[in-house]
C-alpha cells in the first residue's frame, strides 16, 4: 500500500472517529471538543525515523473546531512545540547516528520534526491551562474506548508521556509492562516503546533533555534488543 491510499484511509478513520467522539461528548453536555492526531500523514509514513506519538494532557482554544494537528501543519511551532521538536531530535539519534546535541541543526529540523509527529491529548473537551491529576485519570476511564482506538489507529513505533503514564496505565490496564531506571520509566506495550517523561512545558533546558531521551532510549534498545 502506498502513503497516498495510506494517508487517505487514516485520514477516514480519524474523521469517523472523532466525528463519533464529539458527539459522545456533546450529549455530555462538554464543551470545545478539540481534535489531534497526526500532524502530517505525507511526512509520518514516508519518514525512515521511528514514528512517535506524544500522549500529554490537554489543549485548550475557545475556538469552535480547533483542531491542534492541523494548527500544527498550517502554523510554525510555538515555544512548546519547539522543545517537542528537540525532544523528538533526540530520540531520532539515539536510533540513528547518536549525533551530539548542535542546536544549528537541531534549529534547522524543528519544522520537518514537527511534521513527523503525532500528538494525542487524553482531555479532550472544557480543556484548560492547567490539569488536575485526578480529572485526567479519569477522563481516560471514561474515553477510555475511543483512546484506545484512536492509538490504534495512530500506531506508533514510541510512545511518549508527558506526566501522563497514570493515564497510559488506565487506559491500557495490565498490557503495559513498565520498567524503573533511576530517574524515570520505560516499558513496552505491544511491540512500543513507551517513554514516561516530564511534560513539555517543563523548564529543564533543551541541552539536558535532549541527553536525558537520548541515554533512555539507549537503555530500552539495549534491554528491548530494539
Amino acid at each position: 500500500m502506498n502513503i497516498k491510499t495510506m494517508s487517505d484511509n487514516v485520514e477516514a478513520e480519524m474523521e469517523s472517529l472523532f466525528q463519533e467522539w464529539e458527539a459522545a461528548h456533546k450529549r455530555k453536555g462538554y464543551e470545545r471538543f478539540i481534535r489531534d492526531g497526526i500532524v502530517s500523514l505525507e511526512d509520518w509514513y514516508g519518514q525512515p525515523t521511528p514514528k512517535i506519538c506524544y500522549l500529554l494532557k490537554e489543549a485548550y482554544s475557545n475556538d469552535a473546531g480547533y483542531d491542534l494537528a492541523k494548527k500544527l501543519k498550517n502554523d510554525n511551532p510555538w515555544q512548546m512545540w519547539k522543545k517537542v521538536a528537540v525532544w523528538t531530535e533526540a530520540i531520532f539519534q539515539a536510533f540513528g547516528d547518536g549525533k551530539e546535541y548542535d542546536q544549528e541543526r537541531i534549529q534547522a529540523n524543528i519544522r520537518r520534526n514537527t511534521n513527523r509527529i503525532a500528538v494525542i491529548n487524553v482531555k479532550k473537551s472544557n480543556g484548560q491551562s492547567e490539569s488536575d491529576y485526578k480529572e485526567l485519570e479519569d477522563c481516560a476511564i471514561e474515553d477510555r474506548d475511543f483512546l484506545c482506538r484512536e492509538l490504534d489507529i495512530v500506531n506508533p513505533d514510541i510512545i511518549v508521556c508527558g506526566y501522563t503514564s497514570h493515564c497510559l496505565r488506565a487506559i491500557l490496564g495490565n498490557d503495559w509492562k513498565n520498567n524503573k531506571t533511576a530517574m524515570t520509566l520505560f516499558g513496552e506495550w505491544n511491540g512500543k516503546l513507551v517513554i514516561d517523561y516530564y511534560h513539555p512545558a517543563s523548564q529543564y533546558p533543551n541541552s539536558v533533555n535532549y541527553y536525558a531521551l537520548m541515554s533512555i532510549c539507549r537503555l530500552a534498545i539495549e534491554k528491548y534488543k530494539i
